[in-house]
């Protein structure tokens, strides 16, 4: 089996943690690329992850990485928007941190989304 390519969107505390996570485990995942608006959480994203691109624009990313596994561990605001970028650019799995929506309705949309594709 190769590994997935795998993209960490938010690289705060729990971003960083995911990515090391994915990373403990290469016979699964290869973390591929990075994203934050944070040049500090950037670099120490970068550090622990050498060969992984690191971008400020989700939209960017999905473009040039066409990763198959997005992890999303931002605020819960931008999730639906971005959960549903990661589904039309190819993403075969998407993990968003709890809550993974702000309403229901988002939630539904998302998840409609996911089942059809």
């Amino acid at each position: 089996m190769t590994a997935l390519r795998a993209a960490v969107v938010g690289l705060g505390g729990m971003g960083q943690w995911h990515a090391g996570t994915l990373a403990a485990l290469p016979e699964l995942f290869r973390v591929v690329a990075g994203v934050d608006v944070s040049g500090e959480a950037l670099a120490k994203f970068a550090a622990a992850h050498a060969g992984a691109a690191t971008f400020t624009s989700y939209e960017t990313m999905l473009r040039e990485s066409r990763p198959e596994v997005v992890v999303i561990a931002t605020g819960p605001v931008p999730r639906e928007r971005m959960t549903l970028a990661a589904v039309d650019a190819g993403a075969r799995g998407i993990y968003a941190e709890k809550p993974m929506a702000v309403g229901l309705g988002e939630a539904r949309r998302m998840v409609e989304a996911c089942k059809a594709k």
